[in-house]
This record gives structure tokens, sequence and C-alpha cells, in this order.
């Protein structure tokens, strides 16, 4: 919120210009206000949570100029709930509202469902006091696109939110017409989006509604369709016909089920050549709006569509010694539109290293996208590159044991003429994750390549530290110098041996050495990163660390002798936890004994 304490700046030759915005770019901005003057303006509240202020004066000003305060306000929330509708109106209604009125309000629906908004009585100055929606998929209001802006006393369309999230802002100028505005009265509804399960039936048929005749004027339906693990999602269109840049099929993909993280893959208008689209991951949602102003001189019955899935092709590296090829179809002969993905699983205790010895794909249209994981499980992996065009890109490392090639191209391929792509090539190979393995009191030293020199770009490189049972690993870095924001030391612990299981602690980068570091449990890997030749940084000379052990804080073993028989403890805190010797034992007894503060 913007409040003006004083302002004395030169008529019509000094300004203040004010705008705001959802997101931090400034060229997304929009102008709220320009002044100039000695009139103060009323209060200004920011849309989202960035404001700009921009003060420019001629070249003979002698004025004071302005002082302003800054200060925010919360968003209003409204979480609805599955048992009843909610309300929301404009202040004071149904009396007149205020003048320089600005609120904005956050609707959040359940998971799995909707945001109906339907207005009930809608009178504000037009083109002065404006009711603006938003929508969007995930809870940042960065990311919402608006909706309608509407003002006047046309009462809006129902709207139903693309996810689970709305918000809506409405806002009064300063000065009121003759005649009485009330503002706004809307009733908050959910909508559950329908889930097409293909886990248990391997085809279904999914149409606009009503299809094959007209749709209706004002339809926002949303579909989910889920496939078993493993596999992706297959939209086969056998009918397409919309009013043409009005009426739209918008394709969304995920790798998990939630739709706030799933992608926007192709929005669809008119009658586009027929074809399938497949998903990334197993999940896939469809959604179907029309404007309120269909052709009624033309029919346009909108789709039909098959929905089917097919598996992920697999490429297992059987031991270390394994070398792997992908090639997109019909390689080094040209490809056509296709969308092909390939899990790729290195050996247990080692990473998957993917060359590319060629690529040759359409530029900016046709895709090798990497990603990589360290679970099988696609949906808890990340993207690592996408590349397109004729520059091979650098050897690709993957961060685990996994990683997933999709090669995608357009359904628009060589639409430009005579020119021919033959895809690309890549080799597969395994990389060992080199261990540690420390004794209790030992120390190791660990350094980034070349050290104390500069590193070379493009590394990428993983340790394992292991420490004895019952011990955990400290990191004490003496050095530490890397390319901010750019190259990276990454920490990870774990409990178990197992790299799947293992947390990510710390993300470090820039020229402070970090403070000590000491691990949850008995295992550490530590990952360098830096960056490509345009990122490199040629004075910077990475890290030193020195790899040690540590007992588990307060932990001392104790003997207990009940009887004949003698137990190990050991004291975690308070309570001494016993474990009875192996057998020959024929009975096994558990004692907790509480110990006091002075014992």
């Amino acid at each position: 919120m913007l409040h003006f304490v004083d302002l004395h700046i030169k008529d019509d030759l000094d300004y203040v210009t004010v705008y705001e915005g959802r997101t931090p770019i400034f060229e997304e901005d929009v102008q709220r206000i320009r002044i100039s003057g000695f009139d103060r303006p009323p209060n200004i509240t920011s849309v989202g949570s960035y404001l700009w202020l921009q003060f420019t004066s001629d070249a003979e000003s002698n004025d004071k100029g302005f002082n302003a305060l800054l200060s925010y306000i919360h968003i209003r929330d409204i979480f609805l709930t599955i048992v009843e509708a909610a309300n929301i109106t404009s202040p004071n209604y149904p009396n007149q509202y205020d003048d320089n009125a600005d609120i904005l309000w956050k609707v959040t629906a359940p998971s799995g469902y909707r945001v109906v908004l339907h207005f009930k009585y809608f009178i504000t100055q037009q083109h002065k006091d404006n009711v603006t929606v938003f929508e969007g998929r995930a809870p940042e209001f960065d990311k919402s696109v608006i909706r309608i802006h509407e003002s006047g006393s046309t009462i809006p369309s129902n709207i139903t939110s693309v996810g689970s999230y709305l918000w809506l802002r409405f806002i009064s100028g300063g000065q009121s017409m003759l005649g009485t505005h009330t503002g706004f009265s809307a009733q908050l509804l959910l909508a559950d989006i329908p889930v097409i399960d293909l886990t248990l039936t391997e085809t279904a048929n999914l149409t606009s509604p009503q299809f094959p005749n007209q749709y209706d004027n004002n339809t926002d339906v949303l579909w989910k369709v889920k496939v078993p693990t493993g596999y992706r999602v297959v939209v086969t269109f056998v009918h397409f016909n919309t009013e043409n840049e009005n009426d739209f099929v918008t394709l969304f993909e995920g790798r998990s089920p939630d739709f706030k993280e799933s992608t926007e893959r192709k929005k669809l208008s008119g009658s586009p050549r027929l074809g399938s689209f497949t998903s990334i991951g197993s999940y896939m949602w469809l959604r179907f709006t029309s404007d309120g102003g269909n052709s009624i001189a033309l029919l346009s019955p909108g789709f039909e569509a098959m929905l089917s899935y097919i598996t992920i092709r697999e490429i297992t590296l059987e031991n270390p010694e394994s070398v792997a090829e992908v090639t997109s179809p019909n390689f080094p002969q040209e490809y056509n539109y296709d969308d092909i993905l390939w899990r790729v699983k290195a050996p247990a205790g080692y990473r998957v290293l993917l060359h590319f010895t060629a690529l040759d794909t359409e530029p900016e249209y046709d895709f090798v996208t990497i990603y990589e994981g360290r679970v099988p499980d696609l949906e808890r992996s990340t993207r690592r590159s996408r590349n397109s065009g004729y520059n091979s890109p650098l050897n690709i490392t993957s961060i685990g044991s996994f990683l997933w090639i999709r090669f995608t191209s357009d359904q628009n391929y060589q639409a430009n003429g005579n020119i021919t792509y033959t895809g690309f090539r890549v080799l597969l190979s395994s990389v060992r994750i080199p261990g540690i393995l420390l004794m209790t009191s030992e120390t190791a030293n660990l350094t980034s390549p070349k050290f104390p020199r500069s590193y070379d770009s493009n590394t990428d490189i993983l340790w394992k530290v292991i420490a004895p049972s019952g011990e955990r690993v400290m990191v004490t870095f003496s050095a530490f110098d890397t390319e901010s924001g750019y190259d990276f030391v990454t920490i990870y612990e774990g409990q178990t041996n197992d790299f799947e299981e293992a947390v990510e602690r710390y993300k470090l980068s820039g020229s402070s050495p970090p403070d000590n570091i000491t691990s949850i449990g008995s295992y550490v890997w530590l990952r360098f990163t830096s960056a490509g030749d345009l990122q490199s940084c040629t004075s910077c000379s990475g890290f030193m660390a020195m790899i040690g052990t540590v007992p588990i804080r307060g932990e001392h073993r104790t003997t207990v002798e009940f009887g004949k028989s003698r137990y190990i403890g050991t004291n975690m805190g308070k309570m001494l936890r016993l474990v009875p010797p192996p057998p020959p034992l024929m009975m096994i007894q558990t004692y907790s004994i509480y110990l006091s503060q002075d014992r």
C-alpha cells in the first residue's frame, strides 16, 4: 500500500508514475497512476506483491518533490468446503460502496475441485469501478491469469476456475457519479473434476457436451485422465470442430496427480489436423471452454477423442561396462511426428552418463528433454535440460541411477519447405559413485577438481560418505568459492545406504564458507556441479572440506544384569533402551529404565 504524505512537484512537467504487478518482472507490470502537481492521491494498493515508482523531472525543477509511506496488507482468504457454499459481496452491499476501495480475495477449493463464481447482482460505475477475476492452477498469485474484467450493470456469466484457485479484485475510483452503485453479490460454489481412470479399463471415449450436436455457450469442463504407473496417456482426436479462436480444448500434462504441478501442453481451436497427444507421465487433463457468442450459422459440434495409454520404453544398463544407444525414429533419416519417452536405469551405486553424438531437430519446435531422478518414479524426477536445434549439448550425468529421455516433434514438422531434420543419437553408460568410508575419529579431505585452481565448466561429481554405525558425518568447509547462482555443492543426508531415500539438506553457492554441517544419520552425499561455458567462472577455486565423524550426542553404553542375563543399553537422553545379546537366549525381554537428572 502506497500512502503519499506530501506532494509538491511541478504540474504537468514532473511526474510520479506508479506501476503494479503480480510478478517481479517490470516488463509485465501495468501503469496504475501518473501524478503531478500538489494534490495527494488516495492510497494505492497494488494488485499483487510488487509495486514500482518512477520519478521524472525536467531540467528546471525546483519543487520539494514527494514523501510517501509504504506498507502491506493481506489478501483476504476464503476457503471453500464440500459442506456449504460461501458468499462474497462488495463493501457495504447492498448499500453504496465507498470511493477508492481496493480489495483482493483469494478463494481456495479443496483438492480435486474447482471454484464456481456465480454473480447474483452486479451494478458498478461503468469504466470506473471494476471487478477483475483471476484463476490459477497453483496457489501463487503471480502464476494466475486474468479471466474477466467487468464493470457496469450486466451480470457476468458463471466463471469456473481452471484449478483450485480463484482471485477476485474489486476496485472503485475516487469520484462517484450520480446514482446508486451498490456493487456486487456473488455465490462461491464447488465443481468436481471428473476422473477417467484407465487403470480400470484400457480405453475410453471422451466428447464435448451434447456431441455430435452443437455444444452450449459458456461451457467450461475439466476432465482428469489417469493411467497405470509407468504408462503414459494417449489422447487421439477422431473429430474436432470448434468456433475458431473462441472455443478451445486445452491439454495439460503432469508427472504427478496434482493439477497445480501440471504444465499446459497444447491449446486447440477450429479444425486442426487430427492426431494424437501423449502425456509425459501418467496424468493428463483436458479442458473444454466455449465463450458466450458462438455463431448459430455455423454448426460446431465440438470434439470426440479416444483415450488410451502406452508404456515407457525401458533401457537397463546391466553392468558397469554396458553401453546403450538411443536414437530418434528412422535416424539418420528424417523423423516423423512422434512423442517417445525412455527410462534409463544404471546399476546400484552408479549414475547414468548421457553423451550426444548427434542433434539435428527443428529449432524451437522439436525437442530432446532430459529428466533425472534418484528414484524410479517419473513424478519425482526433475528436468535437467531441454535441447533443440543443431548443436550437440555437453555430457549429462544423472543425479542418481535413473534418467529419462523424451523426444517430441511438432505436427507442423518441415512446414518451412525442403529442410529435413535427422533427429538425435545418444550413447548411455554408467559412472560409479566414489565412496569415502570413514572409521571412528578418522577424517578425510575432499576438494573440487583442480583445487585450488579454477575448476572446469560442466562438471558433475557425486561422492558418497559413510560413517560407522551409530555415528554421524560432519562436513567442515575450510574454503568455498563458486560462481554464485550457477555452480553448486548440494548435500544430501540419509539414515540408510540407499540414495533413493536420502533428502536434500543444503544447496550451497557463492564465496562464503558455510557453517559446519552434521548429518542426521551415517550417510552423506555431496554433489558438485558447475554450469556451461557461458556462465563459467575463470577465477573460482571451488571448495575444500574436511569430512569426519561425530558420535550421536549424549550416547554412552551401559551394562545391566537381570538374573543370569546381561543386557547392553544405549542411553539416549533420559531413557535407557535395553537390547538382549544374540541367541542362545530362548526368551527376549525389553526393560526401560528412566534415569534422573543427577545420575
